[in-house]
């Protein structure tokens, strides 16, 4: 049971605090107590558990889907959300479903002509090489997707590091600030190598997106490919503008 003592912050505070240590241990988008199993926990009123997971949701350390419960966030504030590309997973759980992902190799490579242009090293550069699929639960995959990231920012890199989100990984698991991105997409026919990985026929039209991170001395370090093949979903970028 939690109880105010005078001097200490608000209840309902105190209680968002606790539940925030309760996150560390969860993964994105996994899903957390019931309102009431909250209840019974912290031993408060419903009013108390529901101003705590409300700072929570506009912190972006938890997000609500209408009908279904309250989840894991990734520490996105709402400001922040509506000023960045919604990532793979995000598209997914907001939609309602379960991402997944298979398929995850991590290996060294030499930074080709592209991958060195991207991440501002020489070619030739040892680089990490992350690839892996992404789908929707009980679904064939819908992303393929290669990361190449520099092997100074994460020497220590495991293919186990990558529980679902890349992103997720970066800026929480090794505490990388992102300060910028850039986000530009186009379309091909797939060969017979993404027609393979993708379970679609030779020729299909995939969506390619290319994604670029900054550190926060706006040097890049992470280039993100990805070929999307999308039977049933769309997926919508929102941007604020903001004037002064």
């Amino acid at each position: 049971m939690v109880s105010k003592r005078p001097g200490e912050a608000a209840l309902y505070l105190q209680i968002a605090e606790e539940i925030k240590k309760d996150l560390l241990k969860a993964r994105y988008g996994e899903q957390i107590p019931s309102e009431s199993e909250l209840i019974e926990k912290y031993s408060v009123s419903r009013g108390t558990i529901r101003q705590a997971v409300g700072v929570l949701v506009n912190s972006g350390y938890l997000y609500k889907l209408v009908g279904k419960g309250t989840y894991r966030g990734n520490g996105m504030s709402q400001y922040d959300a509506h000023n960045r590309v919604p990532t793979f997973t995000q598209n997914i759980l907001l939609l309602g479903d379960t991402p997944t992902i298979t398929d995850v190799v991590l290996q060294s490579c030499k930074a080709d002509e592209i991958i060195a242009d991207n991440l501002s090293v020489p070619v030739g550069e040892e680089v990490w090489r992350l690839s892996r699929l992404r789908g929707v639960q009980n679904q064939k995959p819908m992303c393929y997707m290669i990361a190449y990231i520099l092997k100074n920012k994460i020497p220590d890199l495991k293919a186990e590091d990558l529980e679902l989100s890349l992103i997720d990984m970066i800026t929480q698991k090794f505490k990388i600030e992102i300060s910028s991105t850039t986000n530009s997409v186009s379309a091909m026919a797939a060969d017979e190598i993404l027609a393979k990985e993708l379970r679609v026929n030779a020729g299909q039209i995939l969506l390619v997106a290319d994604f670029i991170a900054r550190d926060k001395e706006e040097r890049p370090f992470l280039y993100d490919k990805s070929y999307n093949w999308d039977r049933d979903y769309h997926y919508v970028i929102e941007s604020e503008f903001l004037m002064n």
